[in-house]
């Protein structure tokens, strides 16, 4: 929000509940998905005190990758069946 030529946070700044990073990272490492952590959570795991709430990941783009990557995320309900089926990933890109 800007005030007077000044930002400023909104009077009720909510803070959204934490993701559960632990169930999502067991989910890829359980279906063998070739990736890394990138961004803040990687600076946090190695010491920084970076705050951050979200996670990024990079993921190979084997056609097997890709397929374990769906696999690991349709249980989370992070994709959707419906996506799953009309969606095509690309090794290319």
């Amino acid at each position: 929000m800007r005030t007077d030529g000044h930002w400023s946070l909104p009077r009720r700044f909510v803070v959204p509940e934490p993701a559960d990073f632990r169930t999502l990272l067991n989910r890829l490492s359980d279906e063998n998905v070739k990736f890394i952590i990138v961004g803040g959570m990687a600076m946090v795991s190695h010491g920084s005190a970076f705050l951050t709430v979200d996670l990024e990941l990079c993921y190979e783009r084997s056609g097997a990758n890709l397929e374990a990557l769906v696999k690991a995320l349709l249980p989370l309900h992070l994709i959707s069946e419906e996506r799953r089926r009309t969606f095509r990933f690309s090794s290319t890109h």
